[in-house]
């Protein structure tokens, strides 16, 4: 996976963009297999107590044979001493997933953490069409440092460890900006010149 800065704070607003490609011979989904290959995740604090547990991503898209999902969860506790946090919640976009093997697909998103009040929100685009607007949810850890991006497989669970096939995935333009005049263009693929 590659990884990104953090976000300034728990309760920062950053957007991240990012070209992928599925190739459809090599992206097989077989049972209830839903591998990841974008998060954002959160850093453990160090403290006199030690050190918290590494935790479920606070965002996590996963691609399924029934479309992609974000899954998203919270903990507004200042030291955690479990890897679940205090909530969690989903979002399906539910689509075709064969109409979008075999060709570029661009991924814009708009977090806004905020894990103590229903203030956080998830926007994201799919080569440019909106596909989730999601307001009003409670989303990331209350780390000293905030959330940072990950791109890349990450395939767990009781069904994506027996895969018996190969995984492989293509990915392009990956970036994420933190800046209160930031928008959809800024990191939006294809947009690097302008």
């Amino acid at each position: 996976m590659f990884h990104g800065t953090n976000a300034s704070s728990h309760t920062a607003t950053v957007w991240h963009g990012f070209s992928v490609y599925f190739p459809s011979k090599s992206t097989k989904l077989t049972n209830n297999h839903n591998p990841l290959f974008f998060q954002l995740h959160g850093a453990p604090d160090k403290t006199l107590q030690g050190k918290e547990p590494g935790r479920n991503p606070p965002l996590a898209l996963t691609i399924t044979n029934k479309g992609f999902d974000i899954g998203y969860g919270w903990d507004a506790r200042k030291f955690a001493v479990d890897t679940g946090g205090q909530g969690r919640g989903k979002v399906t976009v539910p689509v075709n997933i064969a109409d979008y093997k075999d060709k570029w697909l661009d991924f814009v998103f708009e977090i806004s953490s905020n894990p103590f009040e229903e203030e956080g929100y998830i926007n994201m685009w799919i080569n440019g069409k909106q596909m989730v607007k999601l307001t009003n949810i409670k989303l990331g850890y209350n780390d000293d440092k905030g959330l940072y991006p990950s791109w890349g497989w990450y395939q767990t669970g009781k069904y994506n460890p027996a895969r018996n096939s190969d995984a492989i995935m293509f990915m392009d333009e990956l970036r994420h900006v933190e800046h209160e005049e930031a928008g959809y263009y800024d990191v939006a693929p294809g947009y690097f010149e302008q």
